[in-house]
C-alpha cells in the first residue's frame, strides 16, 4: 500500500517554501512555476528527505496538498498553508484558520498554544532558523480543518477550532496501528491532568455518547477502539486506580477468552466463548449448538436471556473483567451492552 505524508511534513514543506528568501532556478525551495509554485525539498523528522509541490499566492503564503497515500486519513486532499513574517530575533507558531489552540492541560502541548506537536513544530522551525536566521513567525493554515476535526478526538481533547498538526517521522503508514495508537493515548493524559483516575474505557463515539447518557462524567470517558488491552496497559502505567470498560457484547466476549486486541482480523472468539460459558453453565447441548450456530453474538445473547440464562451473560463479564485485571493489575468492571446500546450484564466492581 502507498504511503503518505503527515500534516506536519506538509507543514513543514510549506514552511520552507514560504520562508525561502529566493525562488526560481538553483534556489533552495527548487524551480518556480512563474513565481507561483514549484518543490520544494525538506528533510524529515525521521530523516527521510522528500520534496512536495506547492502554489504561492501573491500574499506569499504557500500552499502544499496532503497526500495520506492509502489510509483512510480524514485530512487526506486537504491544503496546508504557510504565511511567514520576518520577526527579528523571535521564531514562532501560529495558528491559523483551521488550525487548533489546545485549551485542557494534559498534552505535550501546554494550554493557549497552537496544536502543532512539538516534533513538527521543531522541524517547522528548524526551517525558520535556516532560511530566515534574523527571525521570522509563521502561521499555519489548514481551511476546512475545523469542520474536519470534528470527526477526529480533537473536540474530546480540548483542542478547539482546528486540526492538530502531527506527525513523528512525516511519514503516514497505511492503516498503522502505532498512528491508531498515537491518537488514543493522549486522552489518558487529559483525563489524568483534570484529576479523574477512575476512567471510563468505550470502543467509540456510539459508545461514549451511550456512557454520557448513562450518567457517566464526560471527563473520564476514554475512546479505545480495538486497543482495549494496549490502552489498559497504558492506564496502568500512568497510576489509573479503576477502569471500567463498557461495550457491545461481540467486542468485549473477547476479552473473556484472553483476546485483548478486538479486531476481527486478529480473532474471532465470540460464539464460540458464548457457547463454552453456556455449556459451564449446565444449559442443554441442543441450546449450546443454537448459540454456536448464531449468526451474531447479539442474537447468540438475546437467545440466552430467552432462556432464562442470563448468568452467562454475568459469568462472562466477570471472567471478561478478571482477565484484564490478571493481564494488567488494574481493578476493572466490565459491562456488556447490545447493539442499541441496552445493558445485558456487568461484571461485580473489584478493589
Amino acid at each position: 500500500m502507498r504511503r503518505g505524508y503527515t500534516t506536519g511534513a506538509c507543514a513543514q514543506a510549506a514552511t520552507a517554501a514560504a520562508a525561502s528568501p529566493r525562488s526560481g532556478p538553483g534556489s533552495d525551495v527548487g524551480a518556480a512555476v512563474d513565481g507561483a509554485g514549484g518543490m520544494v525539498t525538506v528533510d524529515l523528522p525521521g530523516g527521510e528527505q522528500a520534496s512536495f509541490a506547492f502554489t504561492r499566492d501573491p500574499d506569499g503564503t504557500v500552499w502544499v496538498i496532503k497526500d495520506a497515500g492509502d489510509d483512510p486519513d480524514v485530512t487526506d486532499g486537504l491544503a496546508i498553508g504557510a504565511r511567514v513574517e520576518d520577526s527579528p530575533g523571535i521564531f514562532a507558531v501560529k495558528a491559523g484558520a483551521g488550525v487548533g489552540t489546545v485549551t485542557l492541560p494534559g498534552l505535550p502541548i501546554p494550554p493557549g498554544e497552537p496544536a502543532v506537536n512539538p516534533v513538527p513544530r521543531a522541524a517547522i522551525l528548524d526551517e525558520l532558523a535556516r532560511m530566515r536566521p534574523g527571525g521570522a513567525t509563521v502561521t499555519i493554515l489548514a481551511p476546512g480543518g475545523e469542520e474536519l476535526a470534528r470527526k477526529t478526538l480533537n473536540p474530546r481533547l480540548g483542542i478547539v477550532g482546528g486540526i492538530s498538526i502531527l506527525g513523528t517521522t512525516g511519514r503516514v503508514e497505511p492503516w498503522s496501528v502505532e498512528a491508531m495508537r498515537d491518537s488514543l493515548l493522549p486522552q489518558l493524559d487529559v483525563a489524568l491532568a483534570q484529576g479523574r483516575t477512575d476512567l471510563v474505557f468505550v470502543l467509540g463515539s456510539k459508545g461514549r455518547a451511550l456512557a454520557a447518557k448513562a450518567g457517566a462524567d464526560e471527563r473520564a470517558l476514554v475512546e479505545t477502539a480495538n486497543e482495549i488491552g494496549w490502552m489498559l496497559e497504558r492506564a496502568a502505567e500512568r497510576g489509573v486506580t479503576s477502569v471500567t470498560l463498557r461495550g457491545h457484547v461481540g467486542k468485549l466476549v473477547k476479552l473473556a477468552a484472553g483476546i485483548f486486541d478486538t479486531h476481527s482480523r486478529l480473532a474471532d472468539a465470540r460464539l464460540v466463548t458464548l457457547a463454552a460459558y453456556a455449556g459451564a453453565a449446565g444449559t442443554p447441548a441442543e441450546e449450546v449448538r443454537s448459540i454456536l450456530q448464531a449468526t451474531t453474538a447479539d442474537i447468540a445473547a438475546a437467545r440466552l436471556i430467552e432462556l432464562g440464562r442470563a448468568d452467562v451473560l454475568r459469568d462472562v463479564a466477570a471472567a471478561a473483567a478478571a482477565a484484564c485485571r490478571e493481564r494488567y493489575g488494574l481493578p476493572v468492571e466490565v459491562v456488556l451492552l447490545d447493539r442499541d446500546g441496552v445493558e445485558l450484564a456487568r461484571s461485580e466492581a473489584s478493589a
